[in-house]
């Protein structure tokens, strides 16, 4: 096998290279916000789709059939 194409000597292509260091806590702390963001956002809509799903009325064919249980 070919010696030029070690784990050692493989460079990332520029695209896909970390920022300079001075910069990765900043987009970390941006990063962090984004998530903590997003979890914020999805918390919100399932408490919404809960809160819409409780209040909603139970159909009449359903009731229908709970009552013939009794």
């Amino acid at each position: 096998m070919n010696g030029s194409m070690t784990a050692h000597n493989h460079k990332r292509p520029a695209s896909q290279e970390l920022p300079a260091s001075s910069g990765n806590a900043a987009h970390a702390d941006e990063s962090a916000k984004q998530a903590e963001d997003r979890k914020n956002a999805i918390g919100f809509a399932l408490r919404n789709v809960y809160q819409q799903t409780v209040e909603e009325a139970v159909p009449d064919d359903l009731l229908a059939l709970l009552a013939k249980l009794n």
